[in-house]
């Protein structure tokens, strides 16, 4: 069986022949059960630099429901990601799962190489909902990409004090002759999702990619981070490609971005905890259901989250009660125990 050509090119030629040779290994052992492979990212706009990661969706016709076949899956994966010169991220998900709703990144921003469009019969998912999603994820991802400890007060400090640029270039990568080398990823990550979480929340708009983000940021929020995103998008992504500069002088100015980036989660993580406030006095079920999964997650025992809690463990008949209530023990044995929690690596 040789390789299908692409209906649309990324642009790269390595990562085009990447994208081939990963349909064939998956088509070779899961015969008919592929619908389509799409591109996300920087790959799917043409604005990839050298160091940029594949992103791919992966779209089967049902979801794998044999413990088997999630194993393979799993497995091949890994695999791949190994034997790939690029730094693979690749969703796997379903039409059934799908036909619920898609965020807008693969909705409106990915770009289909493989397979069948699908996309016209898949709904976007309400704006309400993906900010919803963002504002908790962008939460949930400052605290444990950094291997933060728990529990989390305000204001949180640097994810390493002692480290030059304080933690935040701490993500590896290995280069294509093999060499592991330190990256800013995950710094371009965390004021990504802070800045997508903020234009959902507060303007109601959909954010698609990384290119657009900050013209959007610019647009609808416009506030005094604006400066920071556009100096992060420039500096460490277009012109250091990620990578830790090689000259002093410029090492000087990504500490100086680091300290930036902790005042901007602070100032994020403050506005996080309002509107955790009111997602959990909200009359919407899901928003209160949603908030406490996020702060079983992530020990969170602010004083007003604490009150709120207290609150909502005894209303009475309140279908989030029994949740609330179980909770609060779990905190009071976490509290009394005197560990450190330590948040799980993602």
């Amino acid at each position: 069986m040789s390789l299908q050509p692409l209906l649309n090119s990324t642009g790269s030629a390595l990562a085009d022949r990447t994208i081939q040779g990963l349909a064939h290994l998956f088509e070779s052992l899961f015969p008919g059960r592929i619908c389509s492979w799409y591109v996300e990212g920087s790959y799917a706009n043409a604005s990839a630099v050298s160091t940029s990661d594949l992103d791919l969706i992966l779209v089967f016709d049902a979801p794998l429901v044999a413990e088997q076949e999630q194993t393979l899956v799993v497995n091949l994966l890994e695999a791949c990601k190994h034997l790939s010169s690029l730094e693979l991220d690749v969703t796997v998900t379903d039409l059934i799962t799908l036909q619920g709703s898609a965020d807008p990144m693969f909705k409106l921003g990915a770009r289909l190489v493989l397979g069948s469009e699908i996309r016209d019969a898949v709904p976007l998912m309400p704006v309400a909902l993906w900010a919803r999603q963002r504002m908790h994820a962008a939460f949930w991802l400052m605290i444990h990409v950094f291997n933060r400890p728990q529990s989390v007060v305000v204001p949180i400090t640097f994810p390493d004090p002692a480290d030059r640029f304080y933690g935040y270039a701490a993500r590896r990568m290995q280069r294509p002759d093999g060499r592991e080398v330190f990256t800013t990823r995950n710094l371009i990550r965390i004021t990504g999702w802070i800045a997508t979480a903020r234009i959902a929340y507060q303007a109601q708009e959909y954010v698609v990619d990384k290119r657009s983000c900050v013209a959007t940021y610019r647009k609808e929020i416009g506030d005094e981070w604006t400066d920071l995103l556009v100096t992060i998008d420039q500096r460490c992504r277009q012109d250091w490609h990620y990578l830790i500069p090689d000259n002093e002088e410029e090492q000087e100015e990504l500490q100086a971005i680091g300290r930036q980036v902790l005042a901007y989660e602070n100032h994020f993580l403050n506005m996080y905890d309002q509107f955790l406030a009111d997602e959990l006095t909200s009359n919407d079920l899901s928003a209160q259901t949603t908030a406490l999964e996020m702060l079983d997650r992530t020990w969170h025992p602010e004083p007003a989250i604490l009150t709120l809690l207290y609150q909502l463990a005894n209303v009475e008949h309140s279908p989030v009660g029994p949740t609330a209530q179980q909770l609060l023990r779990r905190w009071q044995e976490m509290s009394n125990s005197n560990t450190t929690f330590v948040a799980r690596k993602a």
